[in-house]
């Protein structure tokens, strides 16, 4: 028997070590980021990485010994071109390269490919380096999606901020072809709701060119057809759907008008007005299959629902600003055209007032005068009885002209108050005791009364204020048969004060009282029983509002009738403080718009009037001209008669008369005219200025004012007063005699 020993200690080492290097090549190998595969010279795997088994789901399978392009049937010619070429000795490699199977299941790769050799350096078959690369490629895809998805967003918004009102429609369609193609869906459209009608309507729509002739949905839906969908618009959230089955139960409605329009998936975002209130809503479908959307793209999505949203509110309020800016210009206009008619009726009013006024003045001038005269001459009682109601009548007819004139200029705004000083109690104490007689003359009696709180003197228009406490008295004594009427005024406050005027009459009807100061108003219901025009209520009212106050009545038949009015009056400052307030210097020129007559000579005695001044009259009417003459001769005044301004102004050349008549309205040259050439020719040849009164059927402030600028010293109206005419000559004569000769 023979035993032979053998020293295996190195051998043992040697296999110990390649044993250590398999692991450690198994283990890199394993680990390593890409995976691998090891194919022979026919393509069949020898060995393979758990990692490849991984990445493309071959975990269940025994792969090892079976053909590459078994396991792979779908790979693309190039790959087995590449395959090829290795096998022949190259090393090809490929970074993002895309291998997309039959299922449609994508792979992003990065991979090299690289001969194996044997012993004897021939190729043995090729190793395949894989490194699947999907989530990396998603991340790329998914950031650069986001990026152009921004710009996007960037680009719309600063489209739509510079975005014209006419523009508006190709604006939004072009952002929702754009929002389509970037998603590569099927269809977005806009839909706005319609209060009205309760319905919403698709406004504006994009569509793939697949589906442009297809998709037949309705361009209007009543909002009871989308109940789900409605309320969740309408309460601001949004409406996102990948799949139908993903809608809730009460979505019933909606999942049957998608499943018959055959829309797989749709998300709906709600457009918000500046309001933030819901107008409507952007809505993305898609018919070929389910889609999702990530919540940061949904996101992104609902900021431009929201840019399409403001650009509609804002497109509607301009569009609204310029509805409401034309309708302002139409109304401007209407207005302008309402004004113009307005102030054509006026002036056509006070044409015809002016006209009226002058027509009747004229013939009243001469019958009033030559009324006058009669009266003068005559001394049979019955002749007096009758030139004494002729007087009266023709009275009545001028204070109704007058009537006319007054409220007419306090409509149109064309009275000013005089401001002046005056004493309050002594004014109401002589208007009182003017009143009395009327009073007495029905067997009434007048009692009145002052607050001791009242200042002595106060500042304001006492011409206006007795012209309201004269209508109001009046009245109450004309609608009064039996008891008194009392007159009382105190303070309303520091600056204003009351006054009422009550009686015992029958009252004023409750019927009658709403309108009461208005025109024509006489608060009787038998009117035609009463005399006057029905004007005074109305132009106290008038002058009530001009005086800073107000009127108004109380009134029973029980207990009468009180009227109130109120006025601003305040005190009157110290004397030193009245540079301003009434009081005019001596040697003013202006035409006082209450005097008919002159500034001066108020007291002089007007029963003997001055004789032998040489008056120049200037009168077109022959009439008057023989009235005048009349009244003047018996004054005692030397009388030139001219029938126009030109005779005139010759006349005065060649006499230089104490006082000038001119008429206001006369052929040739009027009454202004002609006092302005007068007073032209006096001031070129430095001459004594005459005294010139103009004379006048206009009884209106723009014929005083015409006259004044004329340089006329005073204004008389026609009918021509008497006592007014013996004034204006006591006037002439005083001024004469100051004059130097």
């Amino acid at each position: 028997m023979v035993v032979s020993f053998q020293d295996i200690t190195e051998r043992k080492r040697l296999e110990h070590k390649l044993k250590h290097s398999h692991y450690l090549l198994n283990y890199i190998i394993e680990h390593n980021r890409a995976a691998v595969a090891v194919h022979d010279t026919n393509m069949k795997y020898i060995y393979v990485s758990q990692r490849y088994l991984e990445d493309f789901n071959l975990e269940q399978e025994d792969i090892i010994g079976r053909h590459h392009y078994e396991v792979f049937p779908d790979l693309p010619e190039k790959w087995r071109q590449t395959h090829q070429k290795v096998l022949k000795g190259e090393v090809i490699s490929a970074d993002d390269d895309l291998y997309v199977t039959n299922e449609g299941k994508k792979y992003w790769t990065r991979w090299e490919c690289r001969p194996w050799y044997k012993d004897d350096n021939s190729i043995g078959g090729l190793i395949i380096y894989t490194e699947v690369t999907n989530q990396r490629k998603e991340t790329e895809e998914k950031l650069q999606f986001d990026l152009k998805l921004q710009k996007v967003i960037a680009e719309i918004s600063a489209n739509f901020a510079k975005t014209h009102e006419k523009e508006l429609d190709n604006a939004i369609n072009n952002s929702l072809a754009r929002i389509g193609e970037l998603f590569g869906i099927d269809r977005c459209y806009i839909c706005l709701f319609s209060i009205g009608d309760n319905s919403i309507t698709k406004t504006h729509e994009w569509r793939t060119s697949n589906h442009t002739a297809s998709l037949k949905t309705p361009n209007k839906l009543l909002l009871t057809d989308i109940p789900w969908l409605t309320n969740k618009i309408c309460s601001g959230e949004r409406a996102y759907i990948p799949t139908l089955d993903d809608l809730p139960e009460e979505a019933q409605l909606e999942k049957d008008l998608l499943k018959f329009h055959n829309i797989h998936s749709v998300a709906c975002l709600p457009i918000l007005d500046d309001n933030l209130k819901p107008i409507g809503f952007m809505g993305l479908d898609m018919l070929s299959d389910n889609f999702t959307w990530p919540e940061q793209q949904i996101c992104m999505l609902q900021v431009i629902a929201e840019i399409i949203g403001n650009t509609i509110s804002r497109i509607e309020a301009r569009r609204e600003l310029k509805q409401r800016e034309e309708q302002y210009r139409q109304l401007a206009e209407r207005f302008r055209e309402a004004n113009s008619k307005l102030e054509s009726a006026y002036r056509t009013k006070t044409d015809f007032l002016n006209a009226v006024s002058h027509d009747l003045r004229t013939p009243l001038n001469a019958i009033l005068g030559f009324n006058e005269l009669l009266l003068d001459s005559t001394t049979d009682p019955a002749q007096r009885h009758y030139l004494e109601l002729c007087r009266s009548a023709s009275n009545h007819l001028l204070g109704l002209i007058d009537t006319l004139l007054d409220l007419s200029r306090l409509e149109s705004g064309k009275v000013k108050l005089n401001e002046e000083r005056f004493h309050l109690r002594q004014l109401l104490s002589e208007q009182m005791q003017l009143l009395e007689i009327h009073a007495s003359g029905k067997g009434l009696r007048l009692t009145w009364e002052i607050d001791e709180q009242i200042p002595e003197q106060v500042i304001g228009d006492s011409i206006r204020f007795c012209q309201v406490l004269f209508n109001l008295v009046i009245n109450a004594i004309k609608f009064t048969d039996k008891g008194n009427v009392t007159v009382n005024v105190a303070a309303h406050d520091e600056r204003k004060v009351i006054v009422s005027v009550a009686d015992t009459g029958a009252g004023v009807p409750t019927a009658l009282q709403e309108n009461i100061f208005e025109p024509f108003q006489r608060g009787n219901i038998n009117q035609q029983q009463q005399q006057g025009t029905g004007l005074g209520l109305a132009i106290s009212r008038e002058l009530t509002n001009l005086m800073g106050g107000e009127i108004w009545l109380e009134s029973s038949s029980a207990a009468g009738t009180k009227f109130c009015f109120t006025a601003f009056l305040p005190p009157a400052p110290p004397k030193e403080n009245l540079d301003n307030l009434g009081e005019k210097p001596a040697n003013s020129t202006e035409l006082s718009p209450q005097e008919d007559c002159t500034r001066s000579a108020k007291s002089a005695d007007t029963t003997s009037p001055p004789v032998n001044l040489q008056v120049l009259v200037a009168e077109d009417e022959p009439t008057n001209a023989l009235l005048i003459r009349a009244l003047l001769e018996k004054s005692g005044a030397n009388v030139t008669i001219t029938e126009n301004g030109r005779e005139a102004l010759k006349a005065w050349h060649e006499n230089k008369p104490d006082l000038i008549l001119l008429d206001y309205q006369m052929p040739e040259m009027n009454g202004p005219e002609t006092a302005s050439a007068i007073r032209a020719n006096e001031s070129r040849h430095d001459q004594k200025r005459s005294k010139i009164a103009m004379l006048s059927a206009h009884a209106t402030d723009q014929a005083r004012r015409e006259c004044e600028m004329a340089g006329a010293d005073t204004y008389l109206t026609k009918p021509i007063q008497r006592t007014e005419l013996y004034k204006l000559l006591q006037w002439a004569h005083e001024e004469t005699l100051k004059s130097p000769p």
